[in-house]
């Protein structure tokens, strides 16, 4: 069947910004090549020569064709991130009545209002990382990096705020296409099945028997039996995310069980 598949100075003091604030915050975000994300492989053009023989994405095993999904996924989202990003600065930047031409915008920080922290943040943060310092390492000495770290929190904090708000009043549409997930062909006979054999649609569970996420999904997936379950044919396929421990053993288990 086919179907789709911080380091502050030396303090260490948390994750990073959230927003990537570090990407813009000295100016102008700039802009990454306009390069297709979706590639001419998903249009069924050639994607290798090789020897003479030209080879289409589609030609190229399964798990080929994982990796460059998802090295389009993440590029897709790299690009996506850029582009809200800009957006984000060149509305603020038309709030403010500031100049807005896109290559010569008005840095975030002067775009965004951020309390300067207070002496006590700082000593309190401080505090609760001094033992992580290196010895004798003075608040002095450290200070204002943790200025720092504490302004550029705030306005990440900030950034987030804005951009949530921009797009719940449609100020900001991204028109960048998807990548499409591969088609694969799943062999499904040798698996436990339940569902009208000759059904139109089949629903596939890929699961690991052990896995907390796949647990927590089961809610939904019975929810969602009990109302097409006489509609559809659903197989359960068991994937090991760790062969080599029990959920390994539990997914062979349940294969041999159905041999």
């Amino acid at each position: 069947m086919k179907t789709t598949l911080g380091i502050v100075g030396g303090l260490v003091v948390g994750a990073a910004l959230g927003f990537g604030v570090t990407t813009v915050y000295k100016g102008a975000v700039s802009s990454p090549s306009q390069a297709n994300v979706t590639s001419a492989g998903a249009a069924g053009a050639y994607v290798l020569e090789l020897d003479g023989t030209k080879y289409k994405e589609a030609d190229l095993p399964a798990s080929v064709r994982a990796q460059i999904y998802e090295t389009r996924e993440q590029a897709y989202q790299r690009i996506d991130g850029l582009l809200s990003q800009f957006a984000l600065q060149m509305g603020l930047a038309k709030d403010k009545n500031k100049d807005v031409k896109p290559d010569s915008l008005p840095p975030l920080d002067q775009l965004v209002d951020v309390p300067q922290p207070t002496e006590q943040e700082m000593k309190q943060l401080y505090d609760a990382n001094k033992s992580r310092l290196p010895p004798h390492t003075s608040y002095e000495k450290v200070k204002d990096d943790i200025a720092k770290f504490l302004k550029s929190q705030r306005l990440s904090e900030a950034l987030r705020t804005k951009d949530a708000e921009f797009k719940t009043k449609n100020r900001v549409k991204l028109l960048t296409v998807a990548p499409v997930a591969p088609a694969v062909d799943l062999q499904l006979t040798a698996y436990a099945a339940k569902g009208p054999e000759a059904a139109a649609d089949t629903l596939v569970e890929v699961a690991d028997y052990l896995c907390p996420h796949c647990q927590a999904a089961q809610p939904e997936i019975q929810a969602a039996l009990k109302d097409i379950g006489g509609k559809v044919r659903f197989v359960a396929v068991p994937f090991s995310l760790r062969p080599e421990s029990l959920s390994g053993t539990r997914a062979r288990g349940a294969y041999c069980g159905k041999k």
